[in-house]
């Protein structure tokens, strides 16, 4: 063997042969040669014993870290694995980066930055379709006035709402949760129902972790609060159906400022579950509230003291006509 040859381990036969059945038959050519084995971790490849350690960094089968290793992810798994792990993988953030506008009449000649919000949502890469088709295609989007109905005198103060739609069962409805500030869904009237969690904290801890492994991100937030027990039970899921994130703090290196990630954070998105389908809710239109609205009642300014105030108002915005008041002199030509 020559010097590249022995610092490689491999015999020249070995480095030069191709075909094994051929191999196992003839003499070797060239100089000695090792035994044919096959791939001790079971991908089905036969070679010399000596293209082992070479035939273990290209092994489909080879056990690895994932891509995102560096970035958190503690997940070890096959080769060939690799690329579908990346679509529910904890470290494979997407930070969504849509923006919608709240007052669409109000933005012409103001600043953008007044009325333009952005979700910023950190999400894993498989729950971005659904949260951007449910939250900025539906809610934020065309059918953000069919979801529920206000009662036009909303600006002066009523607080009456009427869900139109509702996603998949008629139990169940949209919520902006007040912890997250994210768009969820829930059962109608479970969220203002005090929880009672007496006979599911008697539960083992392998059942409620089973229980709750069936809980979308939007609710093992919510669960995590509850109690000591079920806040347990969500952080032995978290990597599982949690996103990691690192965390970065600003450092200075010879008079320059630098940032180095610090530590590791783990927690769940915002993500609700798929919402196959919308429905029509039944239910009284909102044109019946009006006939009880309590900011519909009609005031008679008959008293002196109100009209005295209504025919100032009108003189200082200039509308003297309104005010039985003869209008200034103006001419025309």
């Amino acid at each position: 063997m020559d010097a590249p040859e022995a610092a490689a381990g491999l015999h020249a036969h070995c480095e030069r042969c191709v075909k094994l059945s051929r191999c196992a038959q003839a003499a070797p050519v060239g100089g000695p040669r090792c035994e044919l084995v096959d791939c001790p971790v079971g991908c089905g490849h036969r070679l010399h014993r000596c293209k082992l350690a070479e035939h273990r960094l290209l092994c489909p089968e080879e056990q690895v870290p994932c891509i995102n290793a560096e970035y958190g992810c503690a997940a070890v798994l096959a080769r060939r694995l690799r690329a579908a792990h990346l679509t529910d993988c904890p470290a494979s953030v997407v930070l969504c980066m849509a923006e919608w506008n709240r007052w669409p009449l109000l933005a012409p000649g103001r600043p953008r930055t007044l009325y333009a919000f952005q979700c910023a949502q950190p999400l894993r890469r498989d729950e971005f379709a659904h949260h951007y088709r449910r939250v900025h295609g539906d809610v934020h989007g065309g059918a953000g006035a069919w979801l529920e109905r206000r009662c036009p005198l909303a600006q002066y103060g009523c607080p009456h709402v009427a869900d139109r739609l509702y996603p998949d069962r008629p139990q169940q409805r949209f919520v902006v949760s007040p912890v997250t500030g994210c768009v969820g869904v829930t059962v109608a009237g479970s969220a203002d129902a005090p929880p009672d969690l007496g006979l599911l904290t008697t539960l083992p801890f392998e059942v409620l972790e089973h229980i709750a492994a069936l809980l979308d991100p939007f609710s093992l937030n919510h669960l995590s609060l509850t109690c000591r027990l079920l806040r347990d039970v969500c952080a032995s899921l978290v990597e599982s159906r949690g996103l990691v994130m690192l965390m970065w703090s600003p450092i200075r290196v010879d008079g320059r400022v630098t940032w180095r990630s610090v530590a590791k954070s783990w927690r769940f998105s915002g993500a609700f579950e798929p919402v196959r389908t919308l429905g029509f809710r039944d239910g009284r239109h909102v044109a019946d509230h009006m006939r009880h609205c309590a900011h519909f009642d009609r005031l008679d300014r008959t008293s002196r003291r109100e009209l005295s105030r209504l025919r100032c108002a009108l003189l200082m915005e200039g509308r003297c006509e309104l005010a039985g008041l003869p209008a200034p002199f103006t001419k025309r030509e």
